[in-house]
């Protein structure tokens, strides 16, 4: 059957009515969000300006500056690896609402050592190295609230709602297909026209293909994993599989953004088809090795990875193309007692019932 988005729609307003607290602390959690996109955006937009390459003494050589420019981003995703290192523990001693108030400290400490670089009689190398350590400073804030805000949001709505339509792997796989689509054109358009000025339909296309990518990647990768991993594991252990998550994020964020200017400079065009065949061999092992872990009570998720994964991931496969159970009525096929066994967690089951739900489902598959 068809998603029918006005049932859908009239759930989240019921939900949002009758649990306003959940939605406003998850709301204001989700603000530590803005402090990654502000620090990313801002810097990534004054790299190339003449004015700053001549305050911090910037070289004009291609090869030079894109080694430097590669550390001036990458350094912030340094500082968010041990960032988000130390989060569980601080998380763990202070409480989140501590660890997102030691992480603004931070952030804000960082933001004020970038904003006075440069500034009076210093010297130019002096003024790189405030730079660079106000970078790394601001980060280690933002690695911090990478970890605790997930943690605190994922903890408010999953005890709250169960309104989700499409699950984790249909968003992994479909946005990671949307994501590699587009590099694979801009690969093969700059390709063929290298360095030619001439602008033209295919130009405004690779334009258009820039704007899907991040489009996807809003929705797809972006977001996905970490409801998964805060999924995958006890409540106990929640904390230090998303600070184990996010180490890994920033390590690979810090790599590419260092290698990627260096790489533009190098290898040019095969930049594009290196990210685009990265990115559809994780949506392979989204489809292959990853069960969809949405729709499970929090306490019968282990049971999950017990059994054959590659069976459990190719039977979930069946939700990359349908909705599994919520109250929106329209997106549930009734006939199918795979999805009905999901549990539902708008219903008011005690503990065993919902236990008996999930245990139908994974025994069915691995039967």
């Amino acid at each position: 059957m068809v998603w029918n988005p006005l049932a859908q729609t009239l759930v989240v307003y019921r939900d949002i009515k009758a649990n306003p607290r959940y939605y406003w602390m998850a709301a204001s959690a989700c603000w530590g969000g803005m402090l990654f996109g502000w620090d990313s955006g801002l810097i990534g937009g004054i790299l190339d300006r003449p004015a700053f390459k001549h305050a911090f003494g910037l070289s004009d050589n291609p090869k030079a500056y894109a080694d430097i420019k590669g550390w001036i981003a990458s350094v912030l995703h340094a500082g968010c690896f041990f960032g988000a290192m130390s989060a569980a523990f601080i998380s763990e001693r202070f409480g989140r609402k501590g660890a997102l108030m030691i992480a603004a400290f931070w952030f804000h400490l960082g933001s004020l050592l970038q904003t006075t670089s440069a500034s009076g009689s210093q010297s130019s190398s002096s003024a790189l190295t405030q730079l660079y350590i106000g970078r790394a400073i601001g980060g280690y804030g933002v690695g911090m609230v990478s970890v605790v805000v997930p943690t605190i949001v994922m903890t408010l709505l999953v005890l709250s709602l169960g309104m989700e339509q499409y699950g984790r792997k249909a968003l992994l796989v479909w946005g990671g297909v949307g994501q590699s689509l587009p590099m694979f054109y801009i690969a093969g358009y700059r390709h063929i026209r290298q360095d030619s000025p001439k602008v033209d339909g295919a130009s405004y296309v690779a334009i258009l293909m820039i704007y899907l990518y991040v489009t996807f990647y809003s929705f797809g990768w972006s977001v996905a994993p970490w409801p998964a991993m805060s999924e995958s594991v006890p409540n106990q252990l929640r904390a230090l599989t998303m600070a184990i998550g996010l180490m890994s994020n920033w390590l690979f964020n810090f790599t590419i953004t260092k290698l990627t200017p260096i790489l533009l400079s190098k290898i040019r065009w095969g930049t594009y088809l290196l990210f685009a065949c990265t990115t559809m061999s994780a949506v392979l092992w989204a489809v292959f090795f990853f069960p969809e872990t949405g729709g499970y009570a929090i306490e019968d998720i282990h049971q999950l990875w017990s059994g054959n994964i590659l069976k459990q991931s190719m039977n979930d496969n069946k939700y990359l193309f349908q909705s599994y159970n919520n109250r929106a009525q329209g997106a549930v096929n009734t006939n199918d007692t795979e999805h009905q066994a999901r549990p539902n967690m708008h219903e008011k089951t005690d503990r065993d019932s919902t236990s008996k739900s999930s245990d139908d489902r994974i025994e069915k598959v691995h039967a």
